[in-house]
């Protein structure tokens, strides 16, 4: 399985390896270290930051841009079960074609599996694409079918994601507020009552004053 754009082309090999190409040179720019299991396919995610590779053990392998030797992440999907093909349904959510013939979608950062879109009944999953308008995903199997599958539960569970993220941030921040004021308070001594100056010619008055007083 291949990726391209412009003038690169990456590959998912059995070998375990992914190679990075300048198409229109023909030549080999990258290879990367091998990996514990052949790569089966791959897809470019965050803005053309990272690479994901689906191996034949049901894992995830993330490759970094430009750093191509080793992976940076590797993320189970489902044991023993092989990820034959991978679509970028958005920058953080993949959509995932599996060797039991079921169609799994899934958040890469953070790591969270999401619904199941559909299946081909034990037949494994080919390829995957998104209609024109965005509204389906169209999947082909080894059943020789092509088959079209709504994205509005998948976007249910995506809105559903994002508002759990910002409650969990809005929980974080507000307990850090919590802590700034209780630290706050701890710092705050009480005021010290200034004492006000006295000048040695009021002193020298008062004494004045005070004898004078007594005199009369």
């Amino acid at each position: 399985k291949q990726w391209y754009q412009r003038r690169v082309a990456i590959t998912a090999g059995g070998d375990g390896r992914l190679s990075v190409w300048n198409s229109r040179q023909r030549k080999l720019i990258a290879r990367s270290d091998e990996c514990d299991s052949e790569l089966l396919t791959c897809d470019v995610v965050r803005t053309n930051s990272k690479v994901v590779c689906g191996d034949g053990e049901g894992v995830l392998n993330i490759f970094t841009w430009d750093n191509w030797g080793d992976i940076s992440d590797r993320i189970p999907v489902q044991e023993e079960v092989s990820v034959d093909t991978v679509l970028c349904y958005s920058e953080d959510i993949l959509v995932l074609g599996c060797m039991d013939g079921v169609i799994r979608a899934t958040s890469l950062f953070p790591h969270k599996p999401l619904t199941h879109i559909g299946d081909h009944s034990d037949n494994s999953i080919e390829a995957l694409c998104l209609s024109h308008d965005e509204e389906e995903i169209l999947s082909i199997g080894h059943d020789y079918f092509v088959r079209a599958w709504s994205v509005e539960k998948l976007d249910e569970d995506i809105k559903k994601l994002s508002v759990e993220d910002s409650d969990k941030d809005s929980g974080d921040s507000e307990d850090n507020d919590d802590d700034d004021e209780s630290d706050s308070s701890e710092d705050e001594q009480p005021k010290k009552k200034k004492l006000k100056h006295i000048s040695s010619k009021e002193i020298k008055s008062n004494e004045t004053a005070d004898f004078f007083s007594d005199l009369a």
